[in-house]
C-alpha cells in the first residue's frame, strides 16, 4: 500500500532540507509544495504521524467520518492533573471555539456562531468600501510602504472592531489566539496562552451578558483576526512579488488563509487515496498546498470542508473582494523590498511586509 512504513525514515535519511514542522514558512511555497514527493506519506511509525499535502486527499479526510478532530478537553485535563493547575481561560475558548467541537455540541455552537457573525457581517457591510478605501491610501505615494503596519493591520483591526463590538488595539491584535491550536504546548507555554486568553475574555465582556454571546464574540475575534491579517498580508505580497514593476493585481481567488495547517486522528481503520490510516493515527493536514494547486476546486479547501468548515468563509470572500475591487483599479505599481516571517510552529506570522511604491 502506497505510502505505509519507512517513508518518513527515507526521508530523514535522504537529508531533507526542511522539516516537515516548517514547510508553512517555506520562502517560496509555491515552488516548494509543487516540487514535494511523495504529497503524502508516514512521518514517524512509531508514533504514527502522517504528513498529508495532496490537496484531492485533504478533501476527502476533511468530509471522513473516520477523521475526527483532536480532544482538547483530554488534552487539557491531563495537563491539570500531571501539574495540578487549572486553565478556567482556555476551558472557555474550547467550550465555544467550534473547530473544537464534535456532534451537537459542534452543531449548536456553529448555528449559533453563525447568526451572530451574519448580524455583525450586515453592520460591517455599510462600512467596508470606505474602510478599504481609506486603509489603502499609502498606495497612493511613492515610496516603501509597509503592508503590515500601514495596511493590512489597520483594516483588520478595523474590521474586527465591528464584529466583536469593542475597538480593537494593536495590544489586543497580538495576542495571537490562535496559538490555541498549536499542538506544541508545554505548562509554561499554557500558562502563557491561559493569561492571553483571559486578557482577551476581559476586553470582550460586558456585564450581565450571557456566555453564548461572550462566547460568539471570542470566536470571531480568535478567528477573524490573524486569519484575515495573513489572508491579505501574504494576497498583496505575492501580487507585489509576482508583479515587480509593473501594474500589480490580487489574484481572482485568495492563496491563503492564515490557517496553514490541520489536524485530525483516525477514529477508526481507514483507507483513502491509496493510503492506509490506522485508528490512532495522528494526520497532519498542510492546508497550504489547497492555496498552491491549479485546480479552483483545491483552492477553495483552503477554507476546509465537512461539518468543520470556516463558518466565516463567505465573509473573509466578501472582505477580500472588496480589498481586490479597490486595489485593482488602483492602478498601482511596486515591488517586494523585504519581508520577514515570525518564527511559528502553526501559523503564518509577518513582522513587515515592505513594498516600494513606484
Amino acid at each position: 500500500m502506497a505510502g505505509e512504513p519507512g517513508l518518513g525514515e527515507d526521508r530523514a535519511q535522504a537529508g531533507q532540507a526542511m522539516r516537515t514542522s516548517e514547510f508553512h514558512l517555506a520562502a517560496n511555497r509555491r515552488q516548494h509544495f509543487a516540487a514535494l514527493e511523495p504529497k503524502v506519506w508516514l512521518e514517524t511509525s512509531l508514533l504514527r504521524t502522517w504528513v498529508i499535502a495532496d490537496p484531492q486527499v485533504i478533501a476527502k479526510v476533511l468530509r471522513s467520518r473516520h477523521a475526527v478532530i483532536l480532544s482538547v478537553e483530554e488534552f487539557i485535563d491531563s495537563i491539570e492533573r500531571a501539574y495540578d493547575v487549572t486553565f478556567p481561560c482556555v476551558r472557555f475558548a474550547a467550550r465555544h471555539l467550534p473547530l473544537f467541537l464534535e456532534g451537537d455540541i459542534h452543531a449548536e455552537r456553529r448555528r449559533s456562531f453563525s447568526r451572530y457573525l451574519a448580524s455583525r457581517m450586515a453592520e460591517l457591510e455599510r462600512h467596508l468600501p470606505d474602510l478599504v478605501a481609506g486603509r489603502l491610501e499609502p498606495f497612493r505615494r511613492k515610496g516603501v510602504v509597509d503592508l503590515v503596519s500601514e495596511v493590512t493591520g489597520p483594516l483588520v483591526r478595523d474590521i474586527n472592531s465591528i464584529f466583536v463590538e469593542r475597538q480593537v488595539t494593536e495590544e489586543i491584535g497580538a495576542l495571537n489566539l490562535l496559538d490555541l491550536f498549536a499542538l506544541n504546548k508545554s505548562v509554561r507555554r499554557f500558562k502563557d496562552l491561559e493569561e492571553r486568553v483571559g486578557r482577551a475574555i476581559a476586553f470582550l465582556a460586558a456585564e450581565g451578558e450571557d456566555e453564548d454571546l461572550l462566547g460568539s464574540r471570542f470566536s470571531a475575534l480568535t478567528m477573524g483576526f490573524e486569519t484575515l491579517m495573513t489572508m491579505l498580508t501574504e494576497d498583496l505580497h505575492t501580487a507585489f512579488h509576482d508583479h515587480a514593476g509593473d501594474r500589480v493585481r490580487l489574484p481572482d481567488y485568495p492563496i491563503e488563509t492564515g490557517v496553514p495547517l490541520s489536524y485530525r486522528r483516525a477514529g477508526s481503520d481507514f483507507e483513502m487515496g491509496g493510503y492506509a490510516f490506522k485508528a490512532g493515527d495522528l494526520l497532519r493536514l498542510q492546508m497550504q498546498t489547497t492555496g498552491y494547486s491549479g485546480r479552483r476546486a483545491d483552492r477553495e479547501t483552503m477554507f476546509g470542508a465537512g461539518t468543520h468548515s470556516c463558518v466565516g468563509k463567505q465573509a473573509s470572500l466578501r472582505i477580500w473582494n472588496a480589498l481586490k475591487q479597490a486595489f485593482d483599479a488602483m492602478e498601482v505599481r511596486g515591488r517586494v523590498k523585504a519581508s520577514e516571517l515570525v518564527p511559528s510552529h502553526y501559523m503564518v506570522r509577518h513582522s513587515f511586509v515592505h513594498v516600494e511604491v513606484i
